[in-house]
């Protein structure tokens, strides 16, 4: 029967080595939330008026996502597309979308980590 054990040295140094991935990784994602931006598409309070939107918008290659919301103990359910580098790239990719599919009042958003994290794509 074989063993293999390493060293403490060792042993210290691969912990060390996994604690400053993980801070390089937190870090990473503190800057990637911190700079994205994503559109406001409509809000609808019904979520079933939001799925032929967001599909067609997904099949037109958008990374589209439902995120929903309360206003005045009322659900509702709002359209985004992310992510951006910048307000002012997510702010033109909303004129476009404005323009092709006939919607009024898209504007630039700050995503929370949450939406980042469950809709990046």
């Amino acid at each position: 029967m074989l063993s293999y054990t390493k060293k403490p040295e060792k042993i210290k140094e691969a912990k060390k080595q996994v604690s400053k991935q993980k801070g390089q990784q937190k870090k990473e994602l503190k800057k990637i939330v911190s700079d994205s931006w994503a559109l406001h598409i409509a809000s609808y309070a019904v979520v079933d008026e939001t799925k032929s939107i967001v599909k067609k918008l997904k099949e037109d290659g958008y990374n589209a996502y439902i995120t929903g919301f309360n206003l005045n103990g009322k659900k509702w359910y709002r359209i985004r597309v992310g992510f951006f580098q910048s307000e002012e790239t997510a702010k033109a990719e909303g004129k476009k979308i404005a323009r092709a599919y006939n919607i009024k009042g898209i504007w630039a958003a700050k995503p929370t980590k949450k939406e980042i994290l469950l809709n990046n794509k």
